[in-house]
């Protein structure tokens, strides 16, 4: 489904970790850091969700829905 390419980011995307990763090592306020990681986890787990979401409706779109779990709804619009 994805190609060894997919995985790579572009060189704007790869500047912009840098630069956060450069603050997180920075930071040596420990309350500051343990909120900002709650929040990422929970943008993270969002993501994710609308990404399985979306695949899912992808799915019946294309004519899949027998693949997809019983147990998992797919919303219907």
């Amino acid at each position: 489904m994805f190609k060894p390419s997919d995985f790579e980011i572009s060189m704007e995307k790869e500047l912009r970790l840098r630069m956060v990763n450069d603050e997180i090592n920075h930071c040596d306020d420990i309350d500051e850091l343990r909120k900002q990681l709650i929040n990422v986890t929970r943008l993270f787990t969002q993501y994710q969700h609308l990404l399985e979401i979306a695949v899912k409706q992808l799915m019946v779109q294309d004519g899949y829905p027998h693949l997809i779990p019983d147990k998992i709804e797919v919303p219907k619009e």
